[in-house]
């Protein structure tokens, strides 16, 4: 499982359940690197989104009983169940992490794999990200420019993945 996140330079991931930010370098990168593979998330990021993000399979981690009715949307309570209902042409796509703060505490750990956007600002928020390290490790700088760095980070301690 990879880990996916955004932060503002002071660490902040939300504010009242949405981005604090408009950047779209990020917003195409995280599209470009999460397109035709799987999502994992928090019901409340998947709230904050207004529903599945397309060419994705998106699995939202909930408490409630949710059912839903579309092929690319699937509502488990516990992590475990994406293995039993990934269809076999799904097998080797790979697994997204991207939220919120408490599914990246939770999960973290699982994560052979980070890529981390700062965000060159400093915003508001009531949302922060967890502090991960260690066990990751920062491996390369993927992109750099004025308005963000993302950088890719290798878990240490788990370098192969459980999902």
């Amino acid at each position: 499982m990879i880990a996916i996140v955004a932060c503002s330079s002071n660490w902040i991931i939300g504010a009242d359940g949405k981005i604090p930010w408009k950047v779209s370098e990020d917003m195409q990168f995280f599209k470009k690197t999460t397109s035709e593979h799987i999502l994992l998330m928090g019901r409340k990021t998947f709230d904050s989104l207004g529903g599945p993000l397309n060419n994705r399979i998106n699995y939202v981690l909930t408490k409630k009983e949710l059912i839903s009715n579309r092929p690319d949307l699937r509502f488990i309570n516990n992590i475990n169940e994406i293995r039993y209902t990934l269809k076999e042409e799904d097998r080797n796509k790979k697994i997204f992490l991207c939220g919120g703060a408490e599914i990246y505490e939770q999960f973290l750990p699982y994560c052979y794999e980070m890529l981390l956007t700062m965000i060159n600002v400093e915003v508001d928020g009531d949302v922060t990200m967890p502090r991960f390290i260690p066990p990751f490790k920062q491996d390369s700088i993927i992109i750099e420019n004025n308005k963000m760095k993302v950088m890719r980070f290798i878990n240490v301690e788990n370098p192969i993945s459980y999902l």
